[in-house]
């Protein structure tokens, strides 16, 4: 079953790298699943991307005179990482997190039984990778905007998600500013790679 791990509201705030939001010990990540076995992907152009280096403020979008909220999935393996996004995501008014999953096969539940309209999606993962869970939507014409939260900068892990139809990939070394712009972005139906992601000579 799929959790929406829900928590109290505490709006405090934000510090800047996510990774001092989320105490995890990033350098100690575990790298038991390769995520590369069995896949072929070809090269791709970053400068296809938008590449933004500013934070822009969004003012929320309004229907009716109520703001519209992104029914966002966290999927992570870790569960501190999965609460403190959570906790960041909650002060924001146009996001609703409506739940969490903790490898890629729960995370496929998720899309089907929570209709989402974004995840947030790790790539080392028990069960199946987040690059597996990606080519899975892709493959069934599922076109959920989904941005990449990851630790790995490497660009093979870039070129794969963005060649396998991600909309967007965001480092866990950056702050949380730089991932809401990814996602005002992606609702305004641009990609977004993070700045501080290598970018691959032309």
């Amino acid at each position: 079953m799929v959790s929406d791990g829900s928590v109290g509201r505490s709006c405090r705030a934000r510090p800047g790298p996510l990774q001092a939001a989320i105490p995890v010990l990033w350098e100690a990540w575990p790298r038991h699943i390769d995520p590369f076995k069995n896949l072929r992907v070809a090269p791709v152009r970053a400068e296809s991307f938008a590449f933004h280096d500013e934070a822009e403020e969004a003012a929320p979008q309004i229907e009716g005179g109520n703001v519209i909220h992104m029914k966002t999935v966290i999927v992570d393996d870790h569960p501190v990482v999965r609460k403190g996004l959570r906790l960041l995501m909650e002060c924001e008014p146009r996001i609703e997190v409506v739940g969490e999953a903790s490898n890629g096969l729960m995370a496929l539940e998720a899309v089907r039984d929570l209709c989402p309209d974004l995840l947030l999606l790790d790539i080392n993962m028990p069960e199946m990778s987040g690059l597996e869970v990606l080519r899975h939507l892709r493959d069934q014409s599922n076109f959920i905007p989904i941005i990449i939260l990851s630790n790995h900068s490497d660009t093979r892990y870039v070129d794969a998600a963005l060649e396998m139809g991600a909309n967007g990939y965001v480092g866990k070394d950056s702050g949380f500013d730089v991932l809401m712009m990814a996602i005002e972005a992606i609702r305004e139906g641009l990609p977004y790679i993070d700045p501080k992601i290598p970018r691959r000579a032309a």
